[in-house]
């Protein structure tokens, strides 16, 4: 059985306890990154997760909210780790729809060393859903319905063990 170090071990177990709490306390304290802005900051300066695209180095995917930067010019990464959300294209006022989020755009592998871990849906900052996963889950995907009454802002998290906290939104609105 391989040994965790401190700190790999505080990535995957301790802050997969602890995640929520600290992602409170990290949108409450911060806001858009002022480099990118799309990471949560923790302090001052640039968001630590976009260090590698303003050439600061490597990327530290837990130091914020991950988000596409470039929804025209997605890395690898990004499609793989960014939520899709999926609504129909039609629905009325007071209607259940279904949404459907699931783990990128190219399908992420859950096995013992690298697996989505939770998934939250959200509307207009209300959590609507979470749904915890094991790596001898099939696939990380939810579907989950919703009443819509007005125009709603969709907010779906996702937490990758090895590469944080990805999210992605969508306003939807009635017809």
């Amino acid at each position: 059985m391989k040994m965790l170090g401190r700190r790999e071990f505080l990535k995957t177990a301790g802050l997969t306890i602890l995640g929520p709490a600290l992602l409170t306390k990290e949108a409450l304290a911060g806001g858009p990154c002022d480099a990118c802005k799309t990471g949560t900051k923790a302090g001052e300066g640039p968001c630590p997760g976009c260090a590698a695209r303003h050439g600061k180095g490597e990327k530290d995917l837990f130091g914020c909210i991950n988000r596409v930067c470039d929804p025209n010019n997605m890395t690898t990464l990004e499609k793989k780790h960014a939520p899709v959300i999926s609504v129909p294209s039609y629905f009325k006022a007071n209607q259940t729809i279904y949404v459907t989020a699931q783990v990128g755009n190219i399908i992420h592998g859950m096995d013992p060393n690298h697996w989505i871990q939770w998934i939250e849906v959200h509307a207009d900052n209300a959590l609507i859903s979470r749904t915890e996963f094991s790596p001898q889950s099939p696939s990380a995907i939810v579907t989950v319905p919703l009443l819509v009454q007005k125009e709603t802002t969709l907010k779906v998290l996702e937490r990758c063990n090895l590469h944080g906290i990805w999210e992605s939104s969508q306003v939807v609105v009635p017809a």
